[in-house]
Order: structure tokens, then sequence, then C-alpha cells
């Protein structure tokens, strides 16, 4: 069906970024790029456990990437609204054109107020029916095993809002894999705060603090994982970047077959 080509289109757009996205982020590790050290040397109540540096990668181009990807998605979604209008009206361009939107949101007083706005006024109750079935409000129970998927769309949303307004920047996770030790030499507590850090020469991977007198071990290794921070908290979903952007390409490829097998076949 002709109107499909463009979803097809951006989708397959998306599955390009994201290849691309990935591969480059494979090539750059595999030059062994960085190492880990920890300040101060010895005992002590504070330890900083940070990244050197050795190949910065161009985190400004993956960035483009991951926001082109998800640009794409986005955008694919809001082309299935227009399908679908055009399907039902018969008409190209169909009614309230400029409206239509493929909407995501998190409450049902929001989903409300986009009816009333039209962004899907032409479709059918069936289409709407359907499209509200996926919102993220429809499973606010994080112990919803629903909610996994539900919120993969709310991951495309808030990342394709967040690269509307400024670039999307990838981050370090800590840790891939971390081998080393700390070794505890009085009592009292200890914390560990992993941040999500800059892919930066110096950044922080990991603050040891507490009462406790700790000793970390000099020689350390670590497989950080390169993630994305741009997301709403979610205990089940991923912040490496290529789980993250897998994982919401197979969502809206499977929104887009349902919809098309359901209403323009």
């Amino acid at each position: 069906m002709e109107i499909f080509d463009g979803i097809e289109g951006k989708i397959d757009r998306s599955g390009e970024h994201i290849d691309t996205l990935n591969r480059e982020i494979a090539e750059w590790a595999l030059g062994h790029p960085y190492s880990v050290a920890s300040e101060p040397h010895g005992q002590s109540t504070h330890h900083r456990i940070y990244v050197r540096l050795h190949k910065a990668p161009d985190v400004r181009r993956w960035g483009l990437l991951l926001g082109d990807a998800v640009h794409n998605l986005r955008s694919a979604l809001d082309h299935l609204v227009y399908a679908g209008a055009i399907c039902v009206t018969g008409k190209n361009p169909p009614p309230d054109e400029r409206k239509l939107q493929f909407v995501v949101v998190d409450a049902l007083g929001e989903w409300l107020a986009a009816q009333q706005q039209r962004h899907m006024r032409p479709l059918t109750d069936e289409m709407r029916t359907f499209i509200e079935s996926l919102q993220p409000y429809k499973s606010n129970n994080q112990n919803d095993p629903n909610g996994y998927q539900l919120n993969l769309l709310r991951w495309v949303r808030e990342l394709d809002d967040a690269d509307k307004h400024r670039a999307i920047r990838p981050v370090f996770i800590t840790p891939g894999t971390f081998q080393g030790y700390v070794r505890t030499i009085s009592g009292g507590a200890v914390t560990f705060h992993m941040p999500l850090t800059s892919i930066e020469d110096g950044a922080t991977l990991m603050n040891i603090s507490g009462e406790a007198t700790t000793e970390v071990e000099p020689n350390m290794a670590a497989a950080l994982g390169i993630g994305v921070s741009v997301i709403p908290e979610h205990p089940e979903l991923p912040r490496l970047i290529h789980e993250a952007l897998d994982l919401m390409f197979n969502c809206v490829v499977g929104v887009a077959h349902q919809f098309r097998e359901r209403f323009l076949e």
C-alpha cells in the first residue's frame, strides 16, 4: 500500500542509524580506549574511581545518530495515524492533517485532552481504542509485566522531545563488568555511588564513602557501558544504548505491523 511506504521508510532509516551507531561504539571499544584509576592512594574514608580516556570517541556524532534514530521512530508512529486517517476518510490529505499525531501520554486526562485537540479525530473508534491500549498510563504499576512494553513508547517520546531542544550526549554507565576490590580497614558503613557520567577524561565512575576506612586496589579494570540518561525511570528497562534502541525499534515495528494488519489492509 503506497501510504505505508513512508512508514516503512522511516523505520528503515531508523534501523540504519541504529546499526551505524552500534557498529561505531563496538569499533571504538575494541581499541582499548580507556583505563580506570582511583584517588587518593592508600587508605581513606573516601575514594573516587575515574576514567583515563586514551582515545576520545565522537560523542557528538553518536548523539546525532541516536537523535535521528529515535526521531524516525516517532515519525513512523505519526505516519500511522496519517495513513489511518486517509483510509477512513478517503481523502489525501485527510481532515485536520496538521493536528494528526500518534498520541503517547502518561495520564488519562492527557489522553482525553488529546481527543479534544483532534489529534486522532478522523480515525475510527477501533483505531483509537487500539492506540489507547498502548498508552503508558495504562500500566502505571511497575510490577505489571505489560509495563515493560508500554513504557518503550514513553522512551521514544522522551528522547525525541529532548532531542528537539538539546543535543543528546551518550554517557558512561559503570560498570558493565568491574574487576578489582575495595578492602574495609575499619568498621562502619560504606556507600557506593555510581553516577551516569560524561564520556570524557577524568570522569567520575564511582564514589566510595562512609564511616569506614577503605582501601582500593590500585590495578583495576572495567568494561564500561555506553548509555543514555534522558529517559524516565523504569526498573526493568536497560540504559545501554544498543539495548534500549533495539527494544524501541522492535516496539515501533510491532505497533506498525499490528496497526497495518488490523486497519490498513
